[in-house]
Order: C-alpha cells, then sequence, then structure tokens
C-alpha cells in the first residue's frame, strides 16, 4: 500500500470511530454524515468539489500500454 493510500485509511478509522463516539454520546444530529447532509442542502457545491477531490485521490487511472492497432481492429477481434 502506498503511503497516501495508508495515510487515506488511518484517516477513514479515525473519522469513523470519531463518528461512532458522536453518535454514542452526542445523538446522531453532531455525526459526520448529519453534517455532509446539512451542507449539501445548504451548498451543493461544496459536497460535489469533495467527491471530485476524493474521487482524483483516492481513484486515479492508470495508464494503458498502447497496442499499436486500430480502433477497428479492436472491434474486430470482440465482435469474434
Amino acid at each position: 500500500m502506498s503511503t497516501a493510500g495508508l495515510f487515506f485509511f488511518i484517516t477513514l478509522i479515525v473519522l469513523g470511530l470519531f463518528d461512532l463516539g458522536c453518535v454514542l454520546f452526542k445523538g446522531t444530529g453532531s455525526t459526520i454524515s448529519a453534517f455532509m447532509v446539512d451542507a449539501g442542502i445548504r451548498s451543493p457545491f461544496f459536497v460535489f468539489v469533495l467527491g471530485v477531490v476524493a474521487g482524483h485521490l483516492l481513484f486515479p487511472m492508470r495508464a494503458v500500454e498502447p497496442t499499436g492497432k486500430t480502433e477497428d481492429e479492436v472491434k474486430k477481434k470482440i465482435e469474434k
């Protein structure tokens, strides 16, 4: 696992424990989920930006090796 992956994994565990503590001691109104729902209602752009940033950091596109074949050759091979 990369350093960034380990960092996000540990951060996720810590936030999950924090959220559990909020539910157990303060009720569901103080959870991260309640905050996100409230933020989404007040400013949908905030939640969108958070999703884009998380998507780019956690799910990067992998490089694909070029095959040297044209698109038509690939389609013909798939059809067979």
